[in-house]
């Protein structure tokens, strides 16, 4: 499991503008949600979606681990 996996990100819903919420993680797991504001089915359609997220979560947690090698600072979302 990633560090970053609770990472939240807001976004509105197209069909009414209700801004939702959900984690890096949920999103990387899921390929559709519901809007919290009016039920509509929201779809992941960038790229490949939950497997792009997946990737960059990996890229993060690589970064992260390499800072915290090589140096005192640390890297926090």
């Amino acid at each position: 499991m990633s560090e970053f996996n609770n990472t939240p990100i807001d976004f509105p819903c197209p069909q009414c503008g209700f801004i939702n919420t959900m984690s890096l993680g949920q999103i990387a797991e899921l390929d559709s949600v519901f809007c919290r504001g009016c039920k509509a089915r929201l779809y992941v359609e960038n790229g490949e979606g939950p497997q792009d997220i997946k990737r960059v979560l990996n890229s993060l947690d690589s970064l992260s681990s390499s800072f915290e090698k090589n140096s005192s600072i640390k890297i926090k979302l």
